[in-house]
């Protein structure tokens, strides 16, 4: 970061959301999940996240809409 730059930066995990997917357990889904990014390169339509703050709450950030669409998850 630049010393003349004031921007405040925070910690976030950021997590891919995806509708459903048929599995047979929690790592084949995640395996398929993978395949689902990779197949569909850097123009797939996967657009919506999980976004957990600082400050506890996790925010799901779909952005297939103009503005993004923010819905509060979860909150402490």
């Amino acid at each position: 970061m630049n010393s003349t730059d004031s921007t405040e930066f925070a910690e976030y995990s950021v997590q891919w959301v995806i509708d459903t997917i048929d599995a047979t357990g929690p790592v084949d889904a995640a395996e398929r999940a993978l395949a689902t990014i990779r197949a569909n390169g850097p123009g797939h339509d996967a657009h919506v996240f999980l976004v957990h703050g600082p400050d506890g709450r996790s925010i799901e950030v779909d952005l297939d809409t103009a503005p993004p669409t923010l819905r509060t998850v979860h909150s402490k």
